[in-house]
């Protein structure tokens, strides 16, 4: 995933420095959770459907991170979110 390799290079460089160990993103093994549909959504007046993927701490095996992508019904990106558990 693009985002997760250009770490370094964009909001995500912030949670990149605070991983201990030596650990980078890079290093998370990136799995895909599951698709939601939001229907009527009141803020976005239109239908969205979202995709949850969890980054997996390689060293672990915890999930340690997820991040959504919601996509419009016409397949383009409407935005994206990144949060740690």
């Amino acid at each position: 995933m693009e985002l997760i390799q250009n770490s370094q290079n964009n909001f995500l460089k912030e949670v990149e420095d605070k991983l201990t160990g030596g650990m980078s993103l890079s290093n998370f093994r990136i799995e895909y959770r599951n698709t939601s549909l939001i229907i009527n959504d009141s803020d976005l007046c239109k239908h969205i459907f979202r995709i949850r993927f969890d980054l997996i701490n390689s060293q672990t095996n915890f999930q340690a991170f997820w991040y959504d992508v919601e996509y419009s019904s016409k397949g383009e990106v409407v935005d994206d979110y990144f949060g740690e558990y």
